[in-house]
């Protein structure tokens, strides 16, 4: 990891997909870890986990910046402007995590503006609490791991982050088994315990991050530097640019999906519990799907950086098959085993059966889903960040959201109708994001 970077350097698309993944799977270890203590724990790392998982993803695109700006300045063969891109960028990822760490000490209201009941808000705002202290630590483990991906070491984060789910599997039963003192319960146990190992997660990707930088300042990053060049700049500003439009973008698409578990819910407990299945398979999906984006906005950064716009093109239609080869078999499993995942997780008959019709439709939702995580991330690769912000708004919240209202509860559709709302929401926004990539790469 000493040495020059070197932007030819081949970027595996296996540790960008695990490097996601891995991130859900630390919080699924958290679940399975007190799934035996009971209810009651249960369902506070529940709600605990609805607002955890919306603050990683905020925190996943916001950053993405940082990984744009480094990857350019790799390309254009900037040594100074990837020092700038490094510094600002680990200073968002630290401001980032103690915004989140103050928002965590509000979690109790949050969660009872969602409809959560007194106390199973006091319950889940109690386990937040717990996670709130580990965020500077996750944004900053974001950060960092986002610029050792810029400079091709796409490794390291992904070996200290499955060190750390390991870590969590062993650490955190016995600390509830040697009744720890962290709090009165078995989730804010276990949470204080997966905070804990994410500082120290931290603490390790940043030395070798630090070693890395070191031996940047001695060695060149390239010597032929492209065309490009001076594109990385690196410096606040920049950052910013990016970062702004990415949070609208995700802020757009997040009320729209949650405007949808709304909208289930108003349908009964089994048409919410079967769109419930249809989102986490989704979910699921997509965190692989977000890896294969970031392998692709980083080749498409440098690509410009080095001011060969269409080599930038290739590499986002690469990126598009490497997602489609990824969710085409998992569609085509959901299509034809619906009830056997339906079965898996409901014992409702009437909620098995919704989602046996809601799963059908994911599997086509999962493939355009990750195809347009690929269109937006080549965008972020040339800086392209505002007009996806007005497609995403069109898609979701004057399209999707309001089809979705209509054949959801204006009709027989059901919960059905809802799912078709969102799938023509994203067919939408992959057909805008890719029409823009093709206009912006034309005949280069």
């Amino acid at each position: 990891m000493n040495g020059a970077v070197n932007p030819s350097r081949q970027y595996a698309l296996v540790p960008f997909v695990l490097g996601r993944a891995g991130l859900l799977l630390f919080l699924v270890v958290d679940t399975a870890v007190i799934a035996g203590h009971g209810p009651g724990p249960m369902a506070a790392l529940g709600v605990a986990y609805s607002l955890q998982t919306l603050f990683m993803m905020v925190a996943l695109t916001l950053l993405q910046g940082g990984l744009v700006l480094a990857s350019a300045a790799v390309g254009a063969g900037d040594p100074a402007g990837l020092r700038r891109a490094s510094r600002t960028t680990l200073a968002l990822g630290f401001g980032l995590g103690i915004v989140l760490l103050l928002l965590a000490g509000v979690a109790e209201p949050l969660f009872r503006l969602t409809g959560q009941s007194p106390d199973a808000a006091a319950a889940g705002a109690a386990v937040f609490a717990a996670y709130g202290w580990g965020m500077p630590g996750l944004t900053l483990f974001l950060a960092i791991a986002y610029l050792h991906e810029a400079r091709g070491q796409v490794w390291p984060p992904v070996i200290v982050l499955y060190a750390g789910i390991l870590a969590n599997a062993a650490l955190s039963p016995l600390a509830l088994a040697q009744g720890s003192g962290f709090g009165p319960g078995p989730a804010i146990t276990t949470v204080a315990v997966s905070s804990g190992l994410r500082w120290a997660m931290m603490l390790v990707l940043l030395a070798l991050l630090a070693r890395t930088m070191a031996a940047e300042r001695r060695v060149p990053i390239r010597e032929d530097a492209g065309a490009g060049g001076g594109a990385g700049t690196g410096g606040p500003r920049a950052l910013l640019r990016l970062a702004l439009p990415l949070a609208l973008l995700q802020g757009i698409e997040t009320l729209g999906f949650s405007g949808m578990v709304v909208l289930a819910a108003r349908l009964g407990p089994e048409a919410a519990a079967a769109h419930h299945v249809s989102t986490q398979t989704l979910q699921i999906a997509y965190m692989a799907a977000i890896g294969i984006a970031a392998r692709t906005a980083v080749r498409v950064a440098q690509a410009a950086g080095a001011g060969r716009p269409g080599e930038a093109g290739r590499h986002a239609l690469a990126g598009a098959r490497a997602s489609l080869a990824l969710t085409l078999p998992l569609a085509a499993l959901l299509l034809a085993f619906p009830g056997t995942l339906a079965g898996l997780v409901l014992d409702d008959p009437q909620a098995r059966a919704l989602a046996v019709v809601t799963l059908r439709v994911t599997a086509l939702i999962i493939v355009f889903d990750a195809l347009m995580a690929i269109g937006l991330g080549a965008l972020r690769g040339l800086k392209d960040v505002w007009l996806p912000v007005g497609v995403h708004l069109l898609a979701f919240g004057c399209v999707g959201l309001p089809l979705a209202a209509a054949l959801g509860l204006g009709t027989g559709l059901g919960v059905a109708g809802i799912s078709c709302g969102i799938l023509l929401a994203v067919v939408l926004a992959t057909a805008g994001a890719f029409a823009r990539l093709r206009w912006l790469t034309r005949g280069r």
